[in-house]
């Protein structure tokens, strides 16, 4: 069975302003509309990044999860694939991704891995502090 739904997992890096954390929003149901939001921004942002894959096991990198250390974040960790990277508003400490799910029922059961990046120039050498991760199940 394969319901639209989120599954988050794993625990964002803790930044200035608190772990970023990415909270469910509308379900990704096909031919509808889907929504994830990163919390515990900077409240001055004006974006944030978003980025999606197909893999929560490996990137370009080698395996997943993995240390963002090599890129000047330590203490922060990759959780998905980041095939895709979208920079997306941001707002009074928030940001919302919305995106559209093609009515393609080949799509049914797709699971798509989303992490987001909130612009933290005072945490670390990369100015960037990464989030949870989330597991989108494309559905009905």
């Amino acid at each position: 069975e394969y319901a639209a739904n989120h599954r988050l997992y794993g625990l964002g890096c803790i930044g200035t302003f608190g772990r970023p954390t990415l909270v469910a929003g509308a379900r990704p149901r096909l031919g509808a509309t889907g929504s994830v939001t990163l919390n515990n921004l900077n409240p001055a942002a004006t974006a944030a990044v978003f980025t999606y894959g197909y893999s929560a096991s490996a990137w370009a990198f080698g395996s997943l999860p993995a240390s963002l250390a090599f890129v000047g974040m330590p203490g922060c960790v990759a959780y998905a694939s980041a095939n895709e990277v979208l920079l997306v508003g941001a707002s009074n400490g928030h940001s919302t991704w919305s995106f559209a799910v093609p009515p393609d029922p080949l799509l049914f059961g797709l699971e798509v891995y989303v992490q987001a990046l909130s612009f933290d120039p005072a945490r670390n050498a990369a100015g960037l502090v990464s989030s949870n991760g989330d597991i989108l199940t494309l559905g009905w």
